[in-house]
């Protein structure tokens, strides 16, 4: 007589093999760890990511809205204090709805500024990230500012 199996685990079983060609593809990137930088680049990334939330609560959130700079400084300081950002947490640092928000995010990935990554602990889950190219963007505009606020 033949086990029949209940189709609970039959799907577990197809979940298990996906997540091995998966896996067998280089699998799910691995969460780096945080990099370091120039606390003043840090502090200065702090200061304009507050400054965009007072600004749009004193003077108005439709006249001033920028996503994905909101997203590009959430994403470093994140990263700066060993964070990750799942999608929806990069969303939501970006002070906009979530579908402007993923707009802006596609145009991050296109302009190579950002990466999306499956989470390594939770397949439900995916993880935004700042590439190399977008790290450093950020790091030479902060300590540019830096200079030129110095001159």
């Amino acid at each position: 007589m033949k086990r029949v199996r209940p189709a609970r685990t039959e799907r577990a079983l197809n979940e298990n093999d996906a997540w091995a060609k998966q896996k067998a593809h280089g699998g799910p990137a691995q969460v780096r760890r945080p990099r370091s930088a120039d606390v003043d680049v840090v502090e200065r990334a702090r200061c304009a990511y507050v400054l965009s939330g007072r600004r749009s609560t004193l003077l108005g959130s439709g006249l001033f809205a920028d996503p994905g700079w909101n997203m590009l400084l959430d994403l470093l300081l994140s990263e700066v204090d060993g964070n990750v950002l799942s999608v929806t947490s990069a969303c939501i640092g970006s002070r906009a709805s979530h579908s402007t928000a993923l707009r802006h995010m596609m145009l991050l990935r296109k302009a190579g500024l950002v990466e999306r990554v499956p989470d390594g602990t939770d397949r439900r889950r995916t993880i935004v990230r700042l590439t190399d190219r977008g790290w450093e963007a950020l790091h030479r505009l902060f300590q540019t500012e830096r200079s030129a606020a110095a001159a």
